[in-house]
């Protein structure tokens, strides 16, 4: 399996992430429903333009955050570190999206998308425990340290 099939495994296995932003010079997080879209390399999401996190995605729209299944096991834990883009997601994604959440017709959410930059994966069952790998999305200039 190479580093983006296991990704893929892992981003289309789970549906809640944990976004982090900085609003008014301070760290936020908040969780999110969301959907990955293998073609785009983009996390969707939804959210009222109206919260916190997404004010201040708007303003600085460099964003991070987590992808984690909740696991007992060592062995099996999994998941993703993010950094990426915000941006208003298009119609394509907003359909990704629906069709997964069909619930959220209902309440109009805004829906926008994180285009992936960068990801450290971690999937202890795969890779062995503690071995991570990084993968770089779209010629992204941030690294992990």
């Amino acid at each position: 399996m190479n580093n983006k099939m296991l990704f893929n495994e892992i981003a289309c296995s789970c549906h809640i992430l944990s976004l982090a932003v900085i609003y008014e010079h301070k760290p936020y997080s908040a969780s999110l429903f969301y959907v990955y879209s293998a073609q785009t390399q983009c996390l969707v999401v939804a959210s009222s333009h109206s919260t916190r996190h997404v004010q201040a995605a708007l303003r600085n729209p460099c964003v991070s955050g987590t992808i984690a299944p909740l696991v007992k096991d060592v062995q099996q834990i999994k998941g993703i570190q993010f950094i990426g883009k915000w941006y208003k997601a298009t119609k394509q994604q907003e359909k990704l999206y629906t069709d997964k959440f069909p619930y959220s017709v209902s309440y109009m959410p805004h829906i926008w998308s994180i285009e992936l930059q960068e990801a450290k994966v971690t999937h202890n069952a795969f890779l062995g425990l503690g071995n991570k790998i990084i993968i770089y999305f779209n010629d992204c200039s941030h690294h992990f340290k």
